[in-house]
């Protein structure tokens, strides 16, 4: 069995922004690795996100194009609005059966916790997914 909890606190240092957007103060992970049998091995990983603010802005009027660094350091050109996005909790679960040395079948389930969150304001991760295969040594 391996066991492995790490965990991060982050303090940024801004110069022209008043935040660091979309970063977070924190991260951890929970990882267990288990060695059922010869053939099966399991393991699990939990992962936690803390809160992250991230900026909105706002131009006046419609202008399709992307805005470059100094607009947006003008304020008087757009309205800007702060949304924090929640804590994120994500856990995972995989399995691997060796058949022979060099072949084996896997199986990982991703966002077991049916989590909705995004990782960056307006781009969501996938809700629960499912990977399974094959996997060749040679």
């Amino acid at each position: 069995m391996n066991l492995l909890i790490t965990g991060n606190y982050y303090v940024y240092k801004m110069k022209n922004q008043e935040e660091a957007w979309n970063m977070p103060d924190w991260d951890a992970k929970f990882s267990l690795d288990y060695q059922i049998s010869e053939q099966l091995n399991v393991s699990t990983d939990l992962f936690f996100t803390g809160q992250r603010k991230a900026l909105i802005l706002e131009t006046f009027g419609f202008d399709p194009r992307p805005l470059s660094y100094q607009e947006i350091l003008d304020v008087s050109a757009t309205q800007t609005s702060v949304y924090t996005l929640p804590v994120v909790f994500d856990l995972n679960l995989n399995a691997n059966y060796k058949i022979t040395e060099q072949f084996s079948v896997f199986a990982q389930l991703s966002n077991f916790g049916f989590q909705k969150y995004q990782r960056w304001l307006g781009y969501p991760v996938q809700s629960f997914n499912v990977l399974g295969g094959l996997s060749y040594a040679f």
